[in-house]
């Protein structure tokens, strides 16, 4: 188990680690209370992985994570870009989701038949 900080914050950030160091995606990002950021970025460096927060609020930090070092270029272009159709694309693919998953997140609702 990883060390002591928020049972939640503490999960998700182990799952996130395990996911890329484990080659199942390229990077994660999530939300975390700023007191536990200095636990994870130390769990994190455990890991063997990289890196980089920013401030989300008063209380929190939106944190990515990722294993090979040209991926926090690729997160922090996506980031700059407008929010549509291609940004949302690239970062479910860089998250591990499927298409289903990202065609949902789009609001296509069902798949279409191939025609």
């Amino acid at each position: 188990m990883k060390k002591s900080f928020g049972y939640y914050d503490m999960g998700r950030i182990a799952v996130h680690c395990y996911l890329i160091k484990n080659g199942v995606r390229a990077g994660a990002s999530a939300t975390i209370r700023k007191e536990n950021l200095d636990s994870a970025l130390q769990d994190i460096a455990d890991d063997e992985l990289y890196c980089f927060h920013y401030p989300q609020g008063d209380t929190h930090v939106h944190i990515c994570i990722f294993k090979h070092k040209h991926v926090e270029d690729i997160i922090k272009r996506i980031y700059k870009c407008e929010d549509d159709i291609l940004s949302t694309w690239c970062f479910g693919k860089l998250f591990g989701y499927s298409e289903q998953s990202i065609g949902q997140c789009l609001d296509y609702g069902e798949e279409k038949e191939p025609v």
